[in-house]
């Protein structure tokens, strides 16, 4: 039979991941719901530490329902993502590209930078081992890239040194750079849209006084120029 006290841990686990703020909010008291986010977040977190192979079965389900889930937090969603990237990481093609695909496309619409990031640091993850699967996600990438680049539409707190989220930004064009022919098997309005980008990059990247915002610059524009090696 199965180890008691694993079946104890995993019972444990789904009932913290399933205890969402959703719950709370029909109860007494709304700071409820803050306890639960906590408690949602700790269990990921928990999950993602131990990355057992019999607890990655039991549970990556869980974990993608919560990651999905509209009454999911941004807190949550972000530690939900990270949870499912260790657990891609410890146990390869866990996922299906084929029947994943289309919730990364829904998380990629997220407007919380955080969010992103943490969903851009698992797809990169699912794209390395199934690529093809993932290369219908090229424009909500571009789209996102596109915001921040030519828009700069960024959060003050995603700001670094008036860079909008270069971690997001270096992310976004990695992934990029696992699909070599992506101009090629796009419309012209997407072809127009990633050159504009990348071109930006390229000209608008200058030697800041600030050794930050300079290294961070300058990190973006190895990557777009990266990218460009690739095409």
């Amino acid at each position: 039979g199965s180890d008691p006290v694993m079946a104890s841990v995993i019972g444990t686990l789904k009932a913290d991941l399933t205890a969402g703020p959703g719950d709370a909010a029909r109860g007494k008291k709304a700071k409820g719901a803050v306890k639960n986010d906590a408690v949602q977040c700790l269990a990921l977190c928990s999950l993602a530490n131990i990355a057992g192979l019999e607890l990655i079965q039991a549970m990556h389900v869980e974990v993608q329902r919560v990651l999905v889930a509209p009454s999911s937090t941004e807190q949550v969603r972000k530690k939900a993502a990270l949870c499912l990237l260790r657990l891609t990481r410890t146990s390869p093609n866990l996922l299906s590209g084929r029947e994943f695909a289309p919730r990364v496309a829904n998380l990629l619409q997220d407007q919380h930078l955080g969010v992103l990031t943490s969903v851009m640091s698992l797809l990169s993850c699912l794209a390395s081992q199934q690529t093809p699967e993932y290369e219908g996600l090229i424009p909500h990438v571009v789209h996102i890239l596109s915001k921040l680049v030519m828009k700069k539409n960024c959060a003050r707190d995603y700001l670094y040194y008036r860079t909008p989220s270069p971690w997001l930004q270096i992310k976004l064009l990695k992934f990029l750079q696992l699909y070599p022919n992506a101009i090629e098997n796009n419309t012209a309005e997407y072809t127009s849209q990633l050159i504009n980008v990348v071109s930006k990059i390229m000209i608008e990247t200058d030697v800041s006084e600030s050794i930050n915002k300079s290294n961070a610059d300058h990190a973006i524009l190895f990557e777009a120029v990266n990218l460009i090696v690739v095409w």
